[in-house]
């Protein structure tokens, strides 16, 4: 069979049932999400999972597509229910410190077993990248549940997040340098109410999200999280009974906040589940991790996403008393306008360099000329008429190997040892001080 027995088909989540309010589950909804559950190994939801899922995509703004396979056989599925699946919506990165750039978030991609190897993936990211290009989102961003299926497509791992475990028995044993450094701060902690909290998480996140690299700005999960809703993520049998915190300076104003969740008496020990922990500045962060070290009866705080070298290890009597998890890629990038891309996110220090990018899908193929000063950073095309110094550094790479060098995820000279890129081996040092990420690159945000 090939492709051209399927259609496809596109849609937003604007349509409503003939019998439900605007938004509402309707059939070409549910198709879809039956379609994603057979995929990702879930159940079935319950009707208020189902809107809630139905929520999501609407609140992000998202373009679902499917392909239906209309000559099946007579005993397979219904043909209304797509054997692929595809989301995007436009969301927020940053790139460097402060600075934020629009994105092309995709997500919700799937293919029936019965139908691989048939060139559905491809057609309908292609697709989305053309839509994303004509919008002008210079990045793809997408979070991964299978890390080989998507550096064909130009993708690369660009940023990382980990699990941890802190022991917190007899509270946060902090050093009394870092009590002191609270103090002084005047920062506080509170209980806000929930009524608050969206307002709180707005100004907490945009705060964290503008000085963390690699940081996708809240989506839809995360605001419901914050507005209090026990099933946030909308899937099968999930109820989250959550607890706020919000980090105040001393004029009142957000420096942080944190969510969290008792994990029930029958766990052992009893632990406190931080499902999201945001702060404008190390200290505010260092005050969230006290108040929640101290809630009464918990022996231990268990995080979901953690920055890898956050501030509290250092800050404790005992760095042992954090016991570090899993690290994994929690971010992949694609670059679809290296020019915007590089003037968005710069050099990390005075200087140039060419790049010679080569890109079987076109979207990154050329060759830049890109130069940082104190003041911008300027990308020539196809620089070959244009004067560039022998001193000059030139490196060669394809387009997944771009994506993982873009936010300094990646070491120049890795990529060359690994032949994933090549250069001169007295270019090294000045590239690996062109590209370096001061702040290794995290995104705490999943979509």
């Amino acid at each position: 069979m090939s492709t051209d027995v399927v259609r496809d088909e596109q849609f937003r989540v604007v349509r409503h049932s003939p019998d439900g309010p605007l938004g509402s589950p309707d059939p070409v909804t549910e198709a879809f999400i039956e379609a994603m559950a057979l995929s990702f190994l879930e159940g079935r939801r319950s009707k208020e999972e189902l809107q809630g899922k139905v929520d999501r995509f609407r609140l992000d703004g998202s373009l679902l597509t499917m392909v239906h396979d209309d000559n099946q056989p007579s005993i397979a599925l219904d043909a209304e229910i797509p054997v692929a699946t595809f989301a995007e919506f436009p969301g927020k990165l940053c790139v460097r410190e402060g600075v934020l750039v629009d994105t092309h978030m995709v997500t919700e991609v799937t293919v029936r077993t019965s139908h691989r190897r048939r060139g559905l993936l491809t057609k309908m990211m292609h697709a989305s990248f053309d839509r994303a290009k004509e919008a002008g989102r210079p990045l793809a961003a997408l979070t991964a549940t299978e890390g080989v299926i998507y550096g064909r497509f130009g993708f690369g791992v660009a940023a990382h997040t980990g699990t941890c475990r802190v022991k917190v028995l007899h509270g946060l044993r902090l050093r009394d340098s870092a009590i002191k450094a609270i103090e002084d701060s005047g920062v506080r902690v509170v209980v806000p109410s929930w009524d608050e909290m969206p307002a709180i998480h707005r100004e907490s996140s945009e705060a964290f999200v503008k000085r963390m690299p690699g940081q996708i700005a809240p989506v839809s999960s995360q605001i419901r999280r914050a507005e209090g809703m026990s099933n946030y993520s909308a899937e099968p049998g999930e109820n989250h009974d959550l607890r706020p915190l919000v980090a105040l300076g001393p004029d009142g104003a957000v420096r942080g906040h944190a969510i969290a969740e008792f994990s029930g008496w029958e766990s052992n020990p009893f632990t406190l589940q931080v499902h999201e922990l945001m702060a404008a500045d190390p200290v505010a962060e260092l005050a969230l991790w006290q108040a929640l070290g101290a809630t009464d009866l918990v022996a231990e705080l268990s995080a979901d996403a953690v920055v890898a070298d956050h501030a509290l290890r250092v800050a404790l009597i005992n760095g042992r008393d954090v016991i570090d998890g899993e690290t994994k890629d929690a971010l992949w990038l694609r670059m679809l306008d290296v020019p915007e891309a590089m003037r968005a996110r710069g050099l990390s220090a005075e200087g140039s360099v060419v790049l010679d990018v080569t890109d079987p899908l076109g979207y990154a193929q050329g060759t830049f000329l890109i130069e940082t000063d104190e003041n911008e950073t300027r990308v020539t095309e196809s620089p070959e008429d244009v004067s560039v110094g022998a001193d000059v550094p030139r490196l060669s790479l394809d387009a997944e190997a771009l994506a993982a060098l873009y936010l300094g995820t990646c070491r120049v000279a890795d990529l060359v040892a690994s032949g994933r890129a090549q250069a001169k081996e007295a270019d090294l040092e000045a590239l690996h001080v062109l590209f370096h990420s001061k702040v290794p690159p995290i995104n705490t945000t999943y979509f």
